[in-house]
């Protein structure tokens, strides 16, 4: 139980990767909210680019990059599932090893006791010749005749 329950949260924290609380989303979108710096560099950097500036320019330009930084976290957060799966993996493999090796021991226990009961058994069967009253099924047909 307690290698399901980490197993739980290792993807549970890699379900929520890059969502902190710091991190604050407007509700009517995925935009992420950008101080007054990044926006007035984001249009700097933007006019060497553009050759008459306008509204509905910056408007798209802001749509692009705000559509590029969520594929850019959407990417993040990819890998870092990715990431997780691996280790995942990697810790399910670890118990796996475990398991097979167990089965090994034990299989090797149970074809030494097997090889002791055949053992057993022939030699049983090699001692019923040489006594033959010894024999379960000789003493019932010898205890047969006496008794008649």
């Amino acid at each position: 139980m307690l290698g399901l329950r980490e197993t739980q949260d290792r993807i549970g924290r890699a379900a929520t990767y890059g969502r902190g609380d710091e991190q604050e989303e407007l509700i009517g979108g995925r935009n992420r909210m950008k101080t007054a710096e990044q926006l007035t560099s984001r249009k700097d950097q933007r006019k060497r680019f553009q050759f008459e500036s306008n509204a509905s320019d910056d408007e798209i330009e802001d749509e692009m990059d705000n559509n590029l930084d969520e594929i850019g976290e959407a990417a993040k957060r990819l890998k870092q599932l990715g990431m997780a799966m691996g280790n995942e993996l990697d810790h399910q493999n670890k118990w796996i090893d475990n398991v097979a090796g167990k089965t090994d021991h034990l299989d090797d226990k149970l074809r030494v006791n097997t090889d002791r009961v055949r053992s057993s058994q022939s030699r049983n069967q090699n001692s019923s010749n040489v006594f033959p009253l010894c024999s379960s099924r000789r003493l019932n047909d010898s205890a047969l005749q006496y008794s008649r």
